[in-house]
């Protein structure tokens, strides 16, 4: 089954997860253990993203992940939407 990870917006088969994290109940699923580090210090602050995410298409979240690539991060945290 496919999963979007709520950090970076990759869509990514449930079982090749790499983390998965408990918010309120529910359980996310990670593409990289940066994406769950990153969702475990702040995870209201990717939740509104997540949410709209969801409402898409899963064709859109098809493309390249323009965050992380193999579980690394190419980009800085304020690229991220962080302060």
């Amino acid at each position: 089954m496919k999963v979007l990870d709520p950090v970076c917006d990759m869509t990514i088969e449930q079982e090749e997860a790499v983390a998965t994290s408990t918010y309120e109940g529910k359980l996310y699923y990670f593409c990289s253990q940066s994406c769950k580090e990153s969702f475990d210090r702040s995870p209201g602050e990717f939740l509104s993203k997540y949410a709209h995410s969801q409402e898409r298409t899963g064709a859109e979240h098809a493309a390249t992940d323009p965050v992380c690539v193999s579980g690394t991060m190419i980009v800085s945290i304020a690229t991220m939407g962080r302060p």
